[in-house]
């Protein structure tokens, strides 16, 4: 795979369908003040957004690590 065809998606399913966590937990909405919701939905978009980048990160370093592979075996068949 060349550099140039090399491609990678950045953004998942999840992080597509923009849930929040007041759309995941009707039911708490109920029972918590409005401060505690907004800490919630904070929490929750601080955690959705570090395991998005951490799924990119094992995304790009896998692209990055399969091209470095195919060039050296490339220039292995060139010395040999």
């Amino acid at each position: 795979m060349s550099p140039k065809t090399a491609t990678i998606q950045l953004t998942s399913p999840l992080h597509a369908q923009a849930q929040t966590w007041s759309a995941i937990h009707p039911q708490q909405i109920l029972r918590t003040g409005e401060k505690e919701r907004k800490r919630q939905e904070v929490i929750w978009e601080l955690e959705t957004t570090e395991r998005e980048f951490c799924k990119d990160l094992r995304d790009v370093t896998e692209v990055m690590c399969t091209e470095e592979t195919a060039i050296h075996k490339d220039k292995d068949i060139e010395n040999t």
